[in-house]
């Protein structure tokens, strides 16, 4: 397998989405608040990241499992965060358990103008955007981080 996808938040549930990616063979760079989870995966195969930067930069595929809206804020946009670690043509994938209303009003918020549907073709790069009667398709990132 040649994408090397990345993971965020080591909890009930990305605990075991990350293992699954392992047994799959994927190459898999983690991170996570507290450290155990990460050591733990990281003696099963998977690369130990210090910060949501790391994980960008060593990955294709960005994917989130957060318990609210703004602990996703602070992992894409914080000090170290995945926006100043992303590149051009990487996929960012967020299933955290949040509203997508709260997505796209973060989103809209964050770039301090309207977009069509919550997004702007052009910036759409963090968050999926619904569409299509809410049919979630993942977009990758079409411009570099400062447009994000």
């Amino acid at each position: 397998m040649t994408e090397r996808i990345g993971f965020i938040g080591l909890g009930l549930m990305g605990r075991p989405m990350t293992q699954h990616l392992l047994a799959a063979g994927y190459q898999l760079t983690v991170f996570n608040r507290s450290r155990p989870a990460v050591d733990e995966l990281a003696s099963a195969g998977a690369i130990a990241a210090n910060s949501p930067r790391e994980v960008a930069e060593q990955s294709d595929i960005v994917i989130t499992m957060l318990p609210d809206g703004p602990d996703v804020e602070s992992v894409v946009l914080g000090s170290d965060g995945l926006r100043e670690g992303m590149r051009e043509g990487m996929l960012f994938i967020d299933m955290s358990t949040i509203s997508p209303l709260t997505t796209k009003v973060r989103h809209a918020l964050h770039h301090g103008r309207r977009t069509r549907g919550g997004f702007s073709a052009s910036t759409t790069a963090l968050f999926s955007p619904w569409q299509n009667d809410h049919v979630l398709r993942p977009w990758r990132l079409r411009s570099n981080r400062e447009s994000l």
